[in-house]
């Protein structure tokens, strides 16, 4: 798997995935993302935050990574670099995408010379709060993101768990 960052031309390929994890998500009863414009996507890839797991020709999962997330993480922006929107084509689930992923974003935030790498998905969706501590982040706290009209529409009105895993000890 080669992971690379997305450019403007992968945009349709970028709403395939996401409406393909979407579509699974909802017949599974669990929160979802909602849809994300074009712009939405182009604007993202312009910063640089997006990018795209390939196996040969093939994309098979994706993920963005921000420097800071004060939406979530408020004035805890110590030293860590945060994913967001890891997603993985629906034929390849469960074979190790995103493990993966985690660990291109883990090398990633070394790399960078952070000490924690962070992330938070759905604190009702079980299944992911589990995959998540399985790949080594532990529970930091769970927040409710109200009704704030500042913030994007796909973080309105949900229950997030947040997760951290510190990778470089600061002394």
């Amino acid at each position: 798997m080669e992971v690379k960052p997305a450019t403007i031309e992968d945009i349709e390929l970028l709403q395939d995935l996401f409406s393909q994890a979407i579509s699974w998500q909802k017949q599974r009863g669990l929160p979802t993302f909602s849809i994300f414009t074009d712009s939405f996507f182009e604007q993202e890839i312009s910063n640089g935050n997006v990018f795209l797991a390939w196996n040969q020709e093939r994309l098979v999962g994706t993920i963005s990574l921000y420097e800071e997330d004060k939406i979530l993480w408020g004035n805890d922006q110590e030293s860590a670099l945060y994913i967001h929107r890891l997603a993985s084509a629906r034929d390849v689930t469960g074979r190790g995408v995103g493990a993966a992923l985690i660990v291109w974003s883990r090398r990633q935030a070394e790399d960078r010379k952070k000490r924690w790498l962070r992330v938070d998905c759905w604190a009702e969706n079980r299944e992911l709060c589990e995959f998540y501590e399985r790949q080594g982040f532990e529970k930091v706290r769970d927040k409710n993101t109200g009704a704030n009209p500042a913030w994007p529409k796909h973080y309105q009105n949900i229950e997030l768990r947040l997760f951290q895993m510190e990778l470089i000890k600061m002394f």
